[in-house]
């Protein structure tokens, strides 16, 4: 019998060095997919919650698109007058040219529940900067006009389909007057128009040059610089339909007949207050390169990840929006 003091062999020292490798090497075979795992999980939550912030965001504007005024003779959903909805950029300044149609754009116009809402006592003629304005119905005594405010979006509007959207530089209560900031308006707006507050927001995608990332961005109709919403978003699209479920093309909104008449600068197609129902497209993808990999199904922009185990593959969701104000317009 040999004893212990003689040590092992060598055959006894290659098996155990041989299990011992096998061993090493199948925790490293769990730990390093884990390790990558475990770095992926924390940038995939990120893309969901962004997701979710972005549906949440688009879902609460376009279901309030077309609430109209309650003022006499311009009452009811502004789907009656003018488009709640439209494919391209519309605001005080900035705005697309007639004809224009954007998948990746849209303009969003609303009345708040507000006490700006009153009709012009007087007519408006183009370029004009001073609104005079009817008495609003509410206010305490001795006010005039009551809801109106300095640096307010207010929307003047007519059955014919002339609308315009001012910034207010201030009120002058005893004259009943409201002072815009100038506009490049040839619209004559007759006494009764109704002028009232507005929310007008777009929703676009911009992309950025330099690092070939995407940022849906907000603008609020006026001078103010777009406000950032998500960043490195990967795909949007607004898909439109009517009330017959039908899709509408690009062509039929974007190519007449056009409203208020077709040689106005800011004409607009009369089939925009066609639009019932909005399907949006959004997807996110993850903020860092090295969590993506190659362009295809998974990734819209390739990432430099070589494992699977490290990708965090882009989230996308699609859902259909149908304004309760936009129902019954015509």
């Amino acid at each position: 019998m040999r004893r212990r003091s003689d040590g092992f062999s060598v055959i006894e020292l290659t098996v155990a060095l041989a299990l011992t490798l096998m061993v090493v090497g199948a925790v490293a075979a769990i730990v390093t997919p884990a390790r990558s795992a475990f770095a992926a999980q924390p940038e995939a939550m990120d893309v969901q919650q962004r997701l979710r912030v972005g549906v949440e965001a688009l879902m609460r504007e376009l279901m309030a698109a077309g609430a109209g005024s309650s003022v006499g003779g311009q009452s009811g959903p502004l789907g009656d007058a003018i488009p709640p909805l439209m494919p391209f950029r519309r605001g005080v300044s900035r705005s697309d040219p007639p004809g224009v149609f954007k998948t990746d754009t849209i303009t969003v116009v609303s009345v708040p529940a507000t006490a700006a809402q009153t009709t012009l006592a007087a007519d408006l003629a183009p370029g004009a900067t001073t609104l005079t304005l009817m008495p609003t119905v509410g206010c305490p005594d001795r006010i005039n006009v009551c809801g109106f405010a300095p640096g307010m979006t207010v929307l003047v509007y007519d059955a014919g389909g002339r609308f315009d959207m001012f910034i207010v530089d201030a009120v002058d209560d005893g004259a009943s007057q409201v002072i815009v900031a100038p506009v490049e308006s040839a619209f004559t707006y007759s006494n009764g128009a109704a002028v009232v507050e507005a929310r007008v927001h777009t929703y676009a995608l911009k992309e950025d040059p330099v690092s070939h990332s995407s940022q849906l961005i907000q603008a609020d109709g006026g001078a103010s610089v777009d406000a950032p919403v998500l960043d490195h978003v990967a795909g949007l699209a607004f898909d439109y339909s009517g009330a017959s479920g039908a899709p509408l093309v690009a062509s039929e909104l974007s190519d007449g007949p056009w409203l208020p008449t077709s040689s106005a600068e800011s004409r607009w197609d009369a089939d925009l207050r066609r639009i019932r129902r909005v399907e949006v497209t959004l997807r996110i993808e993850a903020a860092l390169a090295a969590l993506r990999g190659p362009a295809g199904a998974l990734f819209r922009n390739a990432g430099v990840a070589t494992s699977a185990h490290a990708w965090v593959p882009d989230q996308e969701i699609r859902f259909v929006v149908s304004p309760r104000n936009m129902v019954e317009s015509r």
